[in-house]
């Protein structure tokens, strides 16, 4: 990656998100709020970030509120081995 041009590192992390930090969860509303404090988009940090949490059998799912009529969902799923 430290070998691209401005334009491909640009391309690189065009869709891409990525944090840290601590978190909370809040069982009565199924809720985990990411506290960040560091991101590859400088203006996430020092935010609370709040998912909602959705889990059943087999995945766990984060999902973002609603924005422009869109939700973005992260899903984990438990594969049989």
């Amino acid at each position: 990656i430290t070998r691209g041009t401005d334009a491909e590192l640009a391309e690189a992390a065009t869709g891409y998100v990525a944090y840290a930090g601590t978190y909370s969860v809040n069982d009565a509303e199924n809720i985990v709020t990411h506290h960040v404090t560091m991101s590859l988009f400088p203006n996430l940090v020092g935010t609370d970030q709040h998912r909602e949490l959705v889990i059943d059998d087999h995945t766990l799912e984060l999902r973002t509120p609603p924005e422009q009529g869109r939700v973005m969902i992260l899903r984990w799923e438990l594969l049989n081995r």
